[in-house]
């Protein structure tokens, strides 16, 4: 019984450790972007919501987060549909080349994320698509 409380203690330890090196540096981020200095010091200096009035006064900020929601919005949206599709013919219809069909629609998620956005990028860079909206839907739709 007390080899297991040792243990019990010896995770939660653990546990916290790995919370603290994960959100301390959200946590100091969140405290420095009121700082009135333009890099984090310490001591601080004055409490300012500078940063915040300039960056909400951004017009590319604001562009930048309807984009964002789009894609998110778009990707949810055509991602859902495209596994529903492919979910239900796999359960439902019995056809012939199932098996080639069932590893070209498994293949994204065997191969890691980053090589694949690395080769969609080069791709789309290729056709002269990269960058415009409707390419980022379409790679986030296939890499989600």
């Amino acid at each position: 019984m007390n080899n297991n409380r040792t243990l019990n203690t010896m995770l939660f330890i653990y546990v916290g450790l790995i919370f603290t090196f994960i959100f301390a540096p959200i946590i100091f981020s969140i405290i420095f972007s009121f700082n009135s200095q333009r890099f984090p010091t310490i001591p601080l200096g004055s409490f300012s919501t500078e940063w915040y009035v300039k960056i909400l006064n951004d017009p590319d900020v604001w562009e930048a987060a309807l984009n964002s929601l789009i894609v998110s919005t778009s990707t949810a949206v055509i991602a859902t549909i495209l596994g529903f599709c492919t979910a239900y013919s796999d359960y439902r219809y019995n056809f012939r080349f199932k098996g080639p069909y069932l590893a070209l629609i498994l293949l994204p998620p065997t191969i890691p994320l980053i090589i694949m956005a690395l080769a969609m990028l080069a791709w789309l860079s290729w056709i002269g698509a990269s960058g415009q909206l409707w390419s980022v839907i379409i790679a986030h739709s296939v890499l989600t």
